[in-house]
């Protein structure tokens, strides 16, 4: 990527920028149209109105488009380092914490909302009983 390569070395680019772009280009699946996007990327990142967060999520963006393949290995990836945990602290109140694919996330969500519902509405008529006496 010469354009790159350019800039980084004149330091017109950023070693955090080049390293987004080296991430994407370290996919075996996308690495040519890394290379073959230099200019674009190279145009992106020496951008004043751009700042770092905006490129990174462009380069990020762009290489998921790209990689269609990809979405389907985080998934896999994430299902299998799915974790959570249910912990008690030391004063006696719980913490829930932990983490899964997107399609089991949508799952849980649906079952803890529906679960926060009820109890709200158990709630609810049990303080209208309270406050009508």
């Amino acid at each position: 990527m010469p354009a790159l390569k350019a800039a980084f070395e004149t330091g017109l680019v950023s070693f955090d920028q080049v390293a987004v772009v080296a991430q994407a280009f370290a996919n075996p699946r996308i690495c040519s149209n890394v290379a073959a996007m230099d200019r674009v990327f190279t145009d992106k990142a020496l951008d004043p109105s751009v700042d770092f967060r905006d490129f990174d999520r462009h380069i990020r963006s762009w290489a998921d488009r790209v990689d269609e393949d990809g979405t389907i290995d985080r998934f896999q990836r994430s299902h299998r380092n799915r974790d959570v945990r249910f912990d008690e602290d030391f004063d006696t109140s719980w913490h829930l914490s932990g983490g899964c694919a997107a399609n089991d996330g949508v799952e849980f969500k649906q079952l803890f909302d529906r679960f926060v519902d009820e109890q709200f509405h158990l709630d609810w008529a049990q303080a209208k009983g309270r406050r009508l006496r």
